[in-house]
């Protein structure tokens, strides 16, 4: 389990595995990019755990909505990327 005292790579293992892990990590963690993208790669939900500044980042927000693309038709998923 993490918490806020956890390190970047147990924060990184957890969120590997899933995402939502993103709720109990620092501030700091939050808002760093590599831990916010890994977690958003596999639980794009997981957003909401990021700080306000990542929630803007057009990659981790791509990341994020990457995995309902997949349910999208092709002609609509091209249209969208």
């Amino acid at each position: 389990m993490i918490d806020e005292n956890s390190i970047k790579a147990e924060v990184l293992e957890a969120v590997k595995e899933w995402g939502g892990r993103l709720q109990y990590a620092s501030d700091e963690l939050k808002n760093d990019k590599d831990v916010v993208m890994e977690a958003a790669s596999n639980d794009g939900l997981a957003l909401q755990y990021a700080s306000m500044g990542l929630r803007d980042d057009c990659d981790v927000v791509l990341v994020a909505v990457s995995l309902s693309l997949i349910h999208i038709s092709e002609p609509t998923r091209q249209e969208a990327i």
